[in-house]
């Protein structure tokens, strides 16, 4: 979902004289090189220069801040223009206030350009459905790298919802009675490899860390056998019957 940020590549040498003096002098001096990039992208270079620097420290920390308000008003108002272009005249309502004061206060740290586009969905559906996201849920959010947004997005892509209850789930297997003519085991269990589906179970580790999954997994009660079992999965109903 998000492209992480281009690596250091350190130059390898063809000569295989090369020391090993030779190619940590090359891999500190290269990652001084980011270091001293990185110090100056956010305005704290002033003791990396070779020359003692014009401005005073507090004017050096003004700077610094000024530029800080400025890339999170560009925030913002990029997660703003994402969100307007992505509505298609649905019906609105108004979002609460306190929602939204701490949806800006949030978003506004945003940088990652496929993260912007993350939460100006979840702005977009607030506007179109008032109430749909807690801000317990902006919280879990504002802390989630892009890796396990990621992460995320995959099992929601295969969560699905089934009854009468339409939160969503990650359906494991199936366990089924045996008939009374059946010799050995009662029951009969169907395991359902979801890593099959780019979802490894070291994944589900990190949905359980954050919070969105639960750490055992859950069974259903039983399904009534006569009547048809609607099943909702991307968007599409179903109805199953054994």
């Amino acid at each position: 979902m998000a492209k992480a940020g281009k690596p250091v590549v350190i130059d390898q040498e063809t000569s295989s004289t090369k020391t090993a003096h030779e190619k940590k002098s090359s891999y500190i001096k290269d990652s001084a090189s980011r270091i001293q990039a990185i110090a100056q992208t956010y305005g704290l270079d002033a003791l990396l220069q070779s020359e003692a620097p014009e401005k005073s420290a507090i004017e050096r920390a003004l700077l610094r801040e000024r530029r800080h308000k400025e890339q999170r008003q560009k925030n913002l108002e990029q997660i703003l223009k994402l969100a307007h272009i992505s509505c298609k005249d649905e019906t609105a309502g108004d979002p609460d206030q306190d929602w939204l004061y701490r949806f800006f206060e949030m978003a506004q740290d945003i940088h990652n350009s496929s993260m912007q586009r993350l939460w100006a969905q979840v702005l977009k559906r607030e506007v179109t459905n008032p109430g749909s996201t807690s801000m317990k849920a902006l919280k879990v959010l504002q802390d989630m790298t892009p890796k396990e947004a990621q992460i995320l997005q995959k099992a929601s892509a295969l969560a699905c919802s089934y009854g009468g209850d339409s939160s969503r789930k990650l359906l494991v297997g199936l366990r089924a009675n045996n008939g009374i003519f059946s010799f050995g085991k009662r029951h009969t269990t169907s395991n359902l490899n979801i890593g099959n589906f780019k979802l490894p179970y070291s994944s589900l580790l990190v949905l359980i860390e954050l919070g969105l999954l639960h750490a055992t997994e859950l069974e259903s009660g039983e399904i009534e056998v006569e009547s048809p079992l609607p099943l909702s999965y991307q968007a599409k109903t179903s109805h199953c019957k054994s």
